[in-house]
């Protein structure tokens, strides 16, 4: 269990969100939704550069093209 000062005091002195993620042994989509929280309630945590802002668009034609091409019929 992380305590929160804890939290907000590792992710105010790390430079990457990967960097918190070592040192508090958590997962990174644990640490960001941690953080949204935080934010939240005013809490006002950085941000870190690149970080990603929700999911990545999903390609749906890309995925159709790959499933045609994997089928055993090529349908």
């Amino acid at each position: 269990m992380i305590s929160r000062e804890s939290f907000v005091v590792t992710w105010q002195n790390a430079e990457s969100l990967d960097e918190v993620c070592e040192t508090l042994d958590i997962k990174p989509g644990s640490a960001q939704t941690k953080a949204s929280q935080f934010r939240k309630k005013g809490i006002p945590l950085k941000r870190f550069a690149g970080a990603r802002r929700g999911p990545k668009p999903v390609d749906w034609g890309a995925l159709r093209a790959l499933a045609v091409q994997h089928s055993p019929t090529g349908e």
